[in-house]
């Protein structure tokens, strides 16, 4: 078994290269995000040729590829665009009903996050932590809200998930737009979603995914943290793009939402 895979994962429809496609081992801490250019290389040593290897993004179809199928080559992968079918937005006449659900925490000594290496700009992509969100009746989701308590970079690009809740753990993908924040300081950043049309009503995972990070603050750690809360809600924590969630109850992120009520 060779001991990296190489590629490049392009549109099947256009064939133009995707970036920031998650590419791991399943149930491994193996894996890597595409750059701009589409392309991945990552370490597979010490894995059995029997592994699986799946390859996803938001908005397009996920592939499983058994391992032995792309060492020793220089791979290109095909992704299908799909779209996740989401609930029609029903707006009920009368006053508005607007509230934020989540954890509202902006402390900077308790922090949940990821870091702490000499040279981890792209090496921790795929990583998350996330937050559970009780959904009591249907909601229109407009905003989610992060915040950061330290920031070791110069900037760096985070993805937002929006997965569906089955068995205590993060399940499904509910989004289906790749969306993006730039984080370049400390403080609470804002995702406004309301031209997505997002509606919703059942529990949800909501969660902050490390993709890239360039460089590094003089005598600063190389890590981004953000807020921690104890004693209320649901952290939801892993290491890698296929790696196995961690499920932290009496604990939560500072991660918030702010909904109307259909």
């Amino acid at each position: 078994m060779g001991q990296s895979i190489t590629g490049k994962v392009i549109n099947e429809a256009t064939s133009e290269p995707l970036c920031f496609v998650s590419i791991g081992i399943i149930n491994s801490n193996s894996g890597a995000i595409t750059n701009e250019k589409g392309s991945f290389k990552f370490n597979v040593k010490g894995f059995s040729s029997e592994a699986k290897v799946r390859i996803s993004m938001i908005g397009f179809e996920a592939q499983i590829i058994p391992l032995n199928e792309l060492t020793g080559k220089e791979n290109t992968i095909r992704l299908k665009e799909h779209s996740v079918q989401l609930s029609e937005v029903i707006v009920r006449p009368g006053k508005i009903k607007r509230k934020t659900i989540g954890t509202k925490n902006s402390s900077t000594k308790s922090v949940t996050g990821w870091g702490g290496c000499g040279n981890c700009g792209e090496d921790l992509g795929g990583i998350e932590r996330g937050i559970r969100i009780d959904i009591s009746k249907p909601v229109f989701l407009e905003k989610v809200n992060f915040h950061v308590a330290y920031f070791g970079f110069d900037s760096m690009v985070v993805r937002l998930h929006v997965r569906k809740i089955e068995n205590d753990h993060p399940d499904k993908e509910l989004l289906n737009n790749n969306i993006y924040v730039r984080v370049k300081s400390t403080g609470w950043y804002e995702i406004d979603l309301r031209k997505y049309n997002l509606t919703f009503s059942q529990d949800l995972a909501v969660s902050i995914e490390w993709v890239k990070a360039w460089g590094k603050r003089k005598d600063q750690e190389n890590s981004l943290k953000l807020s921690l809360a104890f004693f209320k809600g649901t952290l939801f924590a892993k290491d890698a793009n296929e790696g196995q969630w961690v499920v932290q109850r009496h604990v939560s992120p500072g991660i918030y939402l702010t909904v109307q009520e259909l």
